[in-house]
């Protein structure tokens, strides 16, 4: 069997398990048994680690995601919420949370700059440096959800309204807080070739 194929079988079993038992409540040894390999180490050789596989499962999700994403920011524009920061974060968080039951990336980069213009005048490092930590919080939001509602014995079968706006308010608040004086120290005191480097990976150091 080849690899592409194998990696695909890993990631609709652990699909059909993250839905049914949650993040937690899901073994390697389990998603592997589900699909149908005999190498026990097969999850590991291919993915790494659990994180690694629902990152993957995200990636192939990502053009449908994509999709969705742009136009729900069509949405925003076409109402004329371009100037509200809530409206385009909802953009942004929400057709993730439908998931999680370069050319794939528009409607993140365009959401983002669309973001950035209605952060204020915080230093461009700073919007920055918020921005591309953004994804990965909202991922493991999602993730954690899951962990919590397994601890209790649930499952989740969607997003319920209170996580999904509570999230996003909670990401509108930390896109604009205001900037602390030891940030602002800190980033004063950045190397500039330090500076540099950090703003062409897109992340700060």
């Amino acid at each position: 069997m080849s690899t592409d194929r194998t990696q695909e079988l890993l990631i609709d079993a652990a699909e059909r398990l993250f839905a049914e038992h949650g993040f937690d409540g899901v073994t390697l040894k389990q998603i592997t048994a589900e699909a149908g390999q005999r190498n026990a180490s097969a999850l590991q050789y291919h993915f790494g680690s659990k994180v690694e596989l629902v990152r993957a499962i995200v990636a192939r999700r990502m053009p449908a995601l994509n999709e969705r994403r742009n136009r729900l920011l069509d949405e925003v524009e076409a109402a004329g919420r371009a100037g509200d920061l809530r409206a385009v974060v909802e953009a942004l968080v929400r057709p993730l949370g439908d998931v999680v039951r370069n050319d794939f990336n528009t409607g993140v980069v365009r959401g983002g700059l669309m973001a950035a213009a209605l952060m204020g005048d915080l230093p461009p490092e700073v919007i920055r440096q918020r921005l591309t930590l953004l994804p990965g919080q909202v991922l493991h939001s999602f993730v954690d959800a899951d962990r919590l509602l397994q601890a209790n014995g649930k499952t989740r079968r969607g997003v319920s309204p209170f996580f999904l706006h509570g999230l996003i308010d909670m990401i509108v608040a930390e896109l604009c807080a205001p900037v602390s004086a030891e940030t602002r120290a800190a980033l004063a005191a950045r190397p500039a070739a330090a500076a540099t480097e950090g703003g062409q990976r897109g992340v700060l150091p």
